[in-house]
């Protein structure tokens, strides 16, 4: 925008500035991302360390319930374009040995090999 009587221009803009914070898989705020990725990356890349990180927390015992953690390895294991990381998300929900969930694992393993088979099925229609 030009500003009148003056050869001076004002121009307005949004800045994306990227950040980096450190800490532990138990600090909240980093769950929070992780989950976020996990659920919001355009990147099959950074979903899948997402989901890696989250699922490697549930195998070692670490509060897997708790914060959504549990909610968002399902939200990949049902809904990720990518075989990988529904993979890592049923490998997280699989250390969770707690009441009715063994039929939910049971349900989401065949999930996967169903969604494995449609995705050999596309490779195959497209080589």
């Amino acid at each position: 925008m030009r500003n009148p009587g003056t050869h001076l221009i004002a121009v307005s803009y949004k800045q994306v500035v990227p950040r980096q914070i450190e800490g532990s898989l138990d600090d909240p705020q980093i769950r929070q991302l992780l989950m976020l990725a996990a659920q919001n990356s355009t990147s099959a890349g950074i979903r899948d360390d997402s989901v890696g990180l989250l699922a490697a927390e549930c195998r070692a015992g670490h509060g897997c319930q708790g914060e959504g953690i549990r909610d968002a390895l399902m939200v990949a294991l049902r809904y990720d374009k990518n075989a990988g990381v529904r993979q890592k998300a049923l490998a997280g929900l699989a250390a969770l040995r707690h009441g009715g969930l063994a039929r939910t694992q049971c349900r989401a393993g065949s999930f996967v090999e169903r969604q494995r088979s449609k995705d050999s099925l596309g490779r195959d229609q497209h080589a």
